[in-house]
């Protein structure tokens, strides 16, 4: 009996490690100069596309906007729910050709249904994020509901991407002065 509630104890607290490291940055810091970035946002509303152009406006970046196949129209969320639960990976339109000449993407997406969109999840699965730098850029109503599940689907992704500790931003007048402090906190350069 004491044999079986020791290996429970084992099971249970390696599974919490298991679960608690994916969902925490893999560096908190820039150890390299970046020589070349990308804003990569997806915004069905605009909402996070003003916040990709605030971060690219503060890094000189280049900027991609992530589109599907089939345009998210009228209902952005009640897609995004079917596309959550059946776990559907929506086609993307291809820009990313020329991925492998950055170094650092500063990763731009709404949270919906406690997670970033499954078009994002397609992207990391397209593409190749090894080596690279990857921002999670999230507004601040999104932070308590999700951006967790968010940077775990990027983990799992991208597993030998390095990815720092989430941007968050408010979609006001104070984001120029947030991007800034987090550039200079992480050792943007």
């Amino acid at each position: 009996m004491i044999y079986a509630i020791i290996i429970a104890v084992f099971v249970i607290a390696a599974i919490w490690f298991y679960f608690t490291r994916l969902v925490t940055p893999t560096a908190t810091k820039f150890t390299e100069p970046t020589k070349k970035a990308l804003v990569l946002y997806f915004s069905p509303a605009g909402k996070t596309k003003r916040l990709a152009q605030k971060v690219q406006a503060q890094t000189n970046a280049d900027i991609v906007e992530i589109e599907g196949t089939k345009p998210y129209k009228a209902d952005p969320k009640g897609r995004a729910f079917v596309e959550w639960v059946t776990a559907a990976t929506p086609e993307v339109v291809s820009k990313l050709d020329d991925i492998d000449d950055y170094d650092t993407i500063f990763l731009a997406y709404p949270i919906w249904y406690d997670t970033a969109p499954m078009i994002v999840k397609q992207v990391l699965k397209k593409h190749n994020f090894s080596n690279k730098n990857i921002v999670p850029v999230v507004s601040f109503n999104a932070v308590s509901r999700g951006e967790g599940r968010s940077i775990r689907m990027i983990r799992h992704h991208a597993p030998r991407a390095n990815v720092m500790p989430r941007l968050v931003l408010q979609d006001n007048d104070q984001d120029t002065q947030l991007i800034k402090d987090y550039l200079n906190e992480v050792s943007y350069k």
